[in-house]
């Protein structure tokens, strides 16, 4: 029984250190909107921990799953944050395990919410249905994006909002559903976290094309992101040819790394990004605009100009 005990004590420490790892800005952001979204609605004060938890606990199992499917599990990394993990096999079982051990333990917070919050029994049983819809839909995006190749602009903006947009849907969402009972702003919302979780992925396949160190860039990796799939959109015939074969090489090659990266820059794809992300802002801006008392919407503005590079909606336009 003492090596059961010993064994169930190291795995729930792998569980404790995948939770208190460091989180990207992403995600930071990610935690910021349910209280953006509850204020620009209701003021009174509210305790946005246990959502937290949730959105946080949602995160890192679609990250450890995602890890498996990347085939980034280190093993080496996983044998310190869990001893019996000692072959790559054996630390992506774990990776497999542990992620769901933090799905279990969200069910569980799952079911704290309406004597938490205090809320209705519908807006508890809403706020699970939302939180297991957001899991499923992340999961197929995340799946679609390292098992489809995108043949189109299109597509490759539909693989973009599956991957990213369910997390920052609930997120909205869930703020605004603590705050009314209002259906119609519950919808509002939902379409203000799908936009900003657009204007968060263009920002993320910009960073991501190139990156300095041991991590690949999209380029290299081989992933068709939206300034890629823009590139290939707009080239035609010897061109067009010319760019997949320095795709195919980049991998290997940091010179034809760099080539691919120079012609979608001179592509336009940045600046076609721009006007989309520009576009993406100010639809947001606009649903903030419509909840009505202005003053309450003054964080949820500060929130977009952060995220988008964006300092005065009022004077722009596209």
């Amino acid at each position: 029984m003492e090596i059961v005990q010993d064994f169930r004590n190291d795995f729930s420490q792998a569980v404790e250190s995948i939770r208190s790892r460091s989180r990207s800005t992403t995600f930071v952001y990610l935690n910021q909107l349910p209280s953006i979204c509850y204020r620009a609605i209701n003021q009174s004060p509210c305790d946005f921990s246990l959502l937290l938890k949730l959105i946080d606990t949602l995160c890192d199992s679609i990250v450890l799953f995602d890890d498996v499917i990347d085939d980034e599990i280190d093993a080496a990394e996983w044998q310190d944050r869990f001893p019996y993990a000692q072959t790559t096999t054996i630390a992506r079982a774990s990776a497999v395990n542990v992620a769901s051990v933090l799905l279990g333990l969200a069910c569980l917070d799952l079911a704290k919410i309406k004597p938490f919050y205090s809320c209705s029994q519908t807006a508890a049983e809403e706020i699970q249905q939302q939180f297991f819809q957001a899991f499923i839909e992340t999961s197929i995006g995340q799946q679609m994006s390292v098992g489809l190749t995108p043949h189109s602009l299109a597509e490759a903006w539909q693989i973009a909002e599956q991957k990213s947009c369910p997390f920052y849907q609930f997120a909205a969402w869930s703020g605004a559903r603590l705050a009314t009972d209002d259906h119609h702003i519950h919808q509002q919302f939902l379409d203000f976290g799908r936009l900003v979780g657009l204007i968060i992925q263009i920002s993320d396949d910009v960073n991501d094309l190139w990156v300095d160190g041991e991590k690949k860039g999209d380029i290299a990796a081989g992933i068709i992101s939206l300034p890629i799939a823009y590139t290939l959109s707009v080239l035609q015939n010897e061109a067009l040819e010319n760019f997949k074969t320095l795709l195919k090489e980049a991998s290997h090659s940091t010179d034809k790394e760099a080539e691919a990266y120079d012609v979608i820059i001179n592509s336009g794809a940045l600046q076609y990004l721009r006007i989309e992300l520009y576009s993406l802002t100010l639809k947001a801006s606009a649903i903030l605009n419509s909840i009505g008392n202005e003053e309450n919407t003054v964080e949820g503005k500060a929130y977009l100009s952060e995220i988008s590079g964006i300092k005065n909606f009022e004077t722009l336009s596209i």
